[in-house]
């Protein structure tokens, strides 16, 4: 993986070479130098160098850089419901949260699904037909989305933000950016894209 990345990076580097007084151009020689790398030998040279905005970055190193976008810190503040999934074997994901960890049980609202194989992103598997390919995180997706939906009932001093519903609309209180619209089947617009819809996973 560290390779192709490096190879991306080298397919870009006249491109790279025109940030005049960017950091990114400081190190642009080390990373140019680097031999059959490693991922952690790439996100030690670039990735927590480069990888963000000040005053977060730059990182004294890769471990640094991973500390800091671990999700082992804010796991115990979540305060409403919560699933992340992940493969044992995931190659970028090296540290997973286990779900009898205090930091993934501090909250009370977090549930951790760990498969044995998949990689990272890893989603996928046979389809119906030869060759084809489909997204088995679908399936326990939307069983914990349903299940969130039907069964959870925030009692009172609970935690999470307020809601009102608007127009049809549920959203946060004071952020009328961020709400959802139980949508019926037969009021979806049939192929092309609809202005206004996101569709999810």
């Amino acid at each position: 993986m560290g390779g192709n990345l490096l190879r991306l990076y080298k397919s870009h580097a006249h491109s790279i070479e025109t940030f005049e007084g960017s950091h990114a151009l400081k190190i642009h020689s080390k990373v140019l130098s680097l031999e059959s790398p490693k991922l952690i030998d790439i996100d030690h040279v670039l990735v927590s160098q480069t990888g963000g905005a000040s005053p977060n970055w730059p990182f004294p190193s890769a471990l640094e850089y991973y500390r800091h976008a671990s999700s082992d810190g804010v796991l115990p503040g979540i305060k409403v419901p919560y699933m992340a999934i992940n493969a044992e074997d995931d190659p970028i994901v090296r540290l997973i949260p286990r779900p009898d960890e205090e930091s993934t049980k501090a909250s009370g609202w977090v549930v951790v699904a760990i498969t044995k194989g998949g990689g990272h992103l890893g989603w996928f598997e046979d389809g119906e037909k030869r060759g084809e390919t489909q997204k088995w995180i679908r399936k326990p997706a939307l069983q914990w989305l349903r299940a969130v939906v039907e069964e959870f009932v925030r009692e009172k001093g609970q935690g999470g933000r307020p809601t009102e519903v608007a127009d049809g609309f549920t959203r946060e209180i004071g952020r009328p950016e961020v709400g959802f619209k139980v949508v019926d089947a037969k009021d979806l617009p049939q192929g092309g894209k609809a202005a206004g819809l996101t569709q999810g996973l």
